[in-house]
């Protein structure tokens, strides 16, 4: 009796919650959008151009459990259905009651993964003041202490020693064969955590290749609704280019600002 107590007053809390941060009503609306990330038993999506809902969010995620499988891809356009509100998180969380494929995306340039090496996550407690993602390419002991001291500091981060790792790892010698990038990501929840799976080097037109951080992005299907700030320290080889990040299973690229240390200072400008 106690267990069915329990379960039920759970129940009633994760309504609340959801009621707490979303709006809209309990009408049925659609909406297409295109996949950007694909998980076990959850989509992440970005609703397209002129979509009612995307003046909610420019992502919205939503749980497949139940849904039809429709044979979607991370790059497919599909038109999702859903009922209720919007969950005012980021991303946005809807409950869909059914999907259907818009259109099949097209096949995308060959690519190679690379392992990534030294892997550092920091989550810190306050936002840097560079809008987000970007990249920080930091190429000696010198300067990641230098973007340590800008962007770190009471309240901004939650854990010192992923910095400057008492253990010595980014050491001169270190950064003599590799540079550190630091790949600066913004969570709609605290809950959500990553895994850097490595490097894809994509082929493009022209001979020319482009570099990427591939991160896992891990969601719970329940999440809490404060806003999230990371940064994820990636070794790499020198000689290696990074333009950009690949969040998500066999999801599409895409290239973001990356900056040297001393543009990431002087962009942010002088802490408040």
């Amino acid at each position: 009796m106690r267990k069915v107590v329990l379960a039920v007053l759970s129940g009633f809390a994760a309504v609340l919650l959801f009621a707490a941060c979303s709006k809209g009503g309990g009408d049925e609306a659609n909406f297409n959008a295109r996949i950007l990330e694909m998980h076990e038993n959850s989509v992440l999506v970005e609703p397209l151009n002129g979509e009612n809902i995307r003046r909610s969010s420019d992502k919205i995620s939503f749980s497949t459990k139940g849904l039809d499988d429709i044979g979607a891809s991370v790059g497919d356009t599909v038109t999702v259905t859903y009922t209720g509100g919007v969950m005012e998180s980021y991303p946005a969380q809807i409950r869909a009651v059914s999907w259907s494929m818009y259109q099949k995306a097209s096949p995308g340039a060959s690519k190679a993964l690379l392992p990534a090496g030294d892997v550092r996550y920091v989550r810190m407690n306050a936002p840097s003041g560079i809008p987000y993602p970007y990249l920080v390419a930091v190429a000696s002991r010198t300067e990641l202490e230098q973007y340590a001291e800008a962007f770190g500091g009471p309240g901004g981060q939650t854990d010192p020693a992923g910095w400057l790792d008492p253990a010595g790892k980014y050491g001169e010698e270190w950064f003599k064969e590799h540079t550190l990038w630091i790949a600066a990501l913004m969570e709609g929840s605290g809950s959500v955590r990553h895994e850097v799976q490595g490097i894809a080097v994509e082929a493009r037109a022209g001979g020319a290749d482009a570099g990427y951080i591939v991160v896992k992005s891990i969601r719970p299907e329940i999440g809490t609704c404060d806003m999230a700030y990371w940064y994820l320290l990636v070794g790499a080889d020198r000689d290696t280019g990074i333009g950009g990040l690949q969040t998500g299973e066999g999801a599409q690229p895409k290239d973001c600002p990356v900056y040297t240390v001393f543009e990431a200072i002087r962009e942010r400008g002088p802490k408040a």
